[in-house]
């Protein structure tokens, strides 16, 4: 797998550490825009990471690691404070370094992902997505729309609009054709670079990667995207012209609290 591990250029591996930051502050704070602000779960700052002391939507983790020495350096007692909580089983930790062993503590891994990153320029796109439109949501009936589409319920969309969050730091991009939404993804403004996420599609037909990276273009100009993706989706987007930065996992608690 291309990575930009492959060279030592001091510089280019400088830059490598940067996006994998950027990319995990980014996803951190999507989460916590997520669960804490449109759910109201609570939230701390913990263990090399960010913590949600309660039910959190379906496919969001109660912890996400930010820091990989402190995660590391604070597994044991991680997993004493998600015991405290007596969550449900199934609830999930995204290990964004992808170095803790949490296996001997009952959790097990469902997701090997990789951190991914790319430098949009301009560039020529295939006359064949003309079929397909790519709008902006602007509305709770759009955005309902999407949610459906993309088979989600975490937020009440009315509440999403009257956030405090405003439509230059999340946004999401609905992919159409014949007026009905077909893919998606949401793109988020929380770091240094343009984070991705809960990138669908309906269809196999879609090449949602290209028409993400044209959408983000056309509305971020240059700037650097950064997301994570795992098998079938991280082929198409590295065929995209993505790069690999680094691995991470997610990992699922199967026992259930004392």
């Amino acid at each position: 797998m291309e990575t930009w591990c492959g060279s030592r250029s001091g510089q280019l591996m400088s830059e490598m550490h940067e996006l994998i930051e950027a990319a995990v502050q980014d996803n951190a704070a999507w989460c916590r825009f997520v669960s804490f602000e449109l759910n109201h779960v609570p939230v701390i700052d913990v263990h090399g990471g960010v913590l949600f002391r309660g039910n959190v939507p379906a496919f969001y983790p109660n912890f996400v690691s930010t820091s990989a020495g402190a995660a590391k350096r604070s597994e044991g007692a991680l997993v004493n404070t998600l015991g405290e909580l007596h969550l449900p089983p199934g609830f999930g930790i995204k290990d964004s370094y992808a170095n803790l062993d949490l296996s001997h503590f009952g959790y097990h891994r469902v997701i090997e992902a990789q951190w991914i990153a790319l430098e949009m320029r301009k560039r020529v796109f295939d006359s064949t997505h003309q079929d397909f439109t790519t709008p902006w949501v602007t509305s709770p009936v759009e955005l309902e729309a999407w949610l459906t589409a993309a088979r989600l319920s975490c937020f009440d969309t009315n509440q999403f609009f009257s956030s405090a969050v405003d439509s230059s730091r999340v946004s999401f991009l609905s992919v159409k054709n014949d007026g009905y939404v077909i893919a998606g993804a949401v793109f988020t403004k929380f770091s240094e670079a343009i984070g991705v996420s809960n990138v669908f599609s309906t269809s196999p037909d879609v090449p949602i990667w290209s028409l993400i990276i044209q959408a983000g273009q056309e509305r971020f100009g240059s700037a650097t995207l950064v997301d994570w993706e795992s098998g079938d989706a991280l082929d198409e987007a590295r065929r995209a012209g993505v790069i690999c930065l680094q691995p991470l996992r997610v990992w699922v608690n199967s026992s259930a609290s004392p």
